[in-house]
């Protein structure tokens, strides 16, 4: 029998970091390898302490993952800490909100990934991926190299615009990835040190910051406004948004709580998406048995 997940111990073991600051240093430089060390040296479940501020755990087990986020989650509420830095970005989208507003969003958007339509996605995804694989074979035939980081940005954009929205946002390809990055960065940094800088003093980094949000505000609240005078009925995330009631009273999301939800996906949908899957080419590159199975897989 192998030992359980969930062990008696009240405190899981885990690094005693920095005076002060914890382990908060380290994965401010380094967060991969602070996670990996932490990992190997204290086991599935880790306690990271973070300043002064409640410690974290690291679960490093299909197990516990599912207990915490499936099988026991009443039980695990959102870090507040870590989701007002979110709502800067996203507002009160699934990812940030809680309680009965979540429950509420969480079952107006639920049609929305029914099995039926998430097969309509992956032909979409598969469109979407050999349109961009004759620009790559292309440019392998030309031998030059290519930034896969930034054609997974490409695609995954691509791929969560025409979802979304039904359209081709090639024209705001630069616009969109620019300003994700920027609030993307600046929501890590801010999560991850001791003390904010508050919105309203005008740094360069908060000037940057809330450019980048007016930005993907613009671009977003236009879809939603061009959709709703135009009054399409596309088979695409928007609309099922726009069109979403609530089972027992009958009301429908507002503008800004679209907005939040859309934001939610297209930068979740987006961003993470690409790096998974820089990171899994990469992690074939260097290990080429395994692409040779994968590739005879697909073959098959």
């Amino acid at each position: 029998e192998t030992e359980p997940i969930f062990a008696a111990a009240r405190v899981a073991p885990g690094p005693s970091g920095r005076l002060l600051v914890g382990s908060l240093t380290d994965l401010a430089r380094d967060p991969i390898a602070t996670f990996m060390d932490a990992w190997k040296t204290y086991g599935d479940v880790v306690r990271l302490s973070l300043f002064r501020r409640h410690p974290a755990h690291l679960l490093a087990h299909p197990d516990a993952i599912r207990h915490v986020l499936q099988d026991d989650n009443p039980n695990y509420p959102k870090n507040p800490y870590n989701m007002n830095k979110l709502k800067a970005v996203v507002g009160e989208g699934l990812l940030t909100s809680s309680g009965s507003f979540w429950l509420r969003q969480r079952r107006l958007i639920q049609p929305a990934f029914h099995r039926q339509r998430l097969a309509a996605l992956g032909t979409l995804m598969t469109e979407a991926t050999n349109r961009r694989l004759a620009t790559w074979d292309a440019v392998s035939r030309a031998g030059q190299p290519l930034d896969v980081s930034t054609e997974m940005m490409h695609l995954t954009l691509d791929i969560i615009a025409r979802s979304m929205f039904s359209t081709d946002v090639s024209g705001s390809v630069a616009e969109v990835e620019r300003a994700t990055g920027i609030t993307i960065a600046d929501t890590m940094r801010r999560t991850q040190s001791i003390f904010d800088i508050p919105r309203w003093v005008p740094t360069s980094a908060n000037r940057a910051f809330l450019g980048a949000c007016r930005s993907l505000d613009r671009i977003v609240y236009g879809f939603i406004e061009e959709r709703r005078r135009s009054g399409d009925t596309n088979d695409d995330l928007l609309s099922m948004l726009l069109k979403a009631q609530d089972a027992d009273t009958g009301e429908t999301m507002n503008d800004l709580q679209i907005r939040d939800e859309v934001m939610t996906i297209f930068i979740a949908g987006h961003e993470t998406t690409a790096i998974a899957l820089t990171w899994t080419f990469y992690l074939l590159s260097v290990h080429p048995e395994i692409a040779r199975r994968h590739l005879a897989e697909l073959q098959a």
